[in-house]
């Protein structure tokens, strides 16, 4: 199995898809699009 690791700034995320994918498995339930827009701008974010 290969993974591909991927930042934020090569392959963006929408925030309102990031908060629906956290409140479906239920992480960060208090969080909103904002904050998590916010996360994705200011920070370092990875996906796989």
């Amino acid at each position: 199995m290969t993974v591909e690791i991927k930042s934020y700034n090569k392959k963006p995320i929408k925030a309102n898809e990031l908060e629906e994918l956290y409140h479906h498995v239920g992480w960060w339930e208090e969080r909103k699009e904002q904050d998590i827009d916010k996360m994705l701008k200011h920070d370092v974010s990875v996906g796989a």
